[in-house]
């Protein structure tokens, strides 16, 4: 059965549907992606910045673009955070 846009789902819904995901981005590159970005934004699992990094790179590794291009930006951002910040003091925000 296909959901409308904007139906609300069940739990055990989501919790399946990211138990199929999981199990499917071990060998595809693309659910890979789809996992860490989940992963990244809390959707349906809770947010794991290091779970999300870990799958975003085996599929930049496998050849998605997108996940590429999200892993570089990533990269990006943390050195750009890290360059302003002093060893004792918060991060200022941008």
């Amino acid at each position: 059965q296909l959901l409308q846009l904007g139906e609300p789902v069940a739990q055990n819904d989501v919790d399946h549907a990211m138990q199929q995901l999981q199990a499917s981005a071990e060998a595809d590159p693309i659910a890979a992606y789809y996992l860490a970005t989940a992963l990244h934004t809390g959707r349906g699992v809770e947010p794991s910045p290091i779970a999300s990094a870990t799958w975003m790179l085996k599929a930049a590794q496998n050849g998605v673009a997108a996940a590429q291009v999200s892993l570089r930006l990533l990269v990006d951002c943390a050195h750009s955070h890290s360059l302003r910040c002093s060893s004792n003091a918060r991060c200022a925000p941008r």
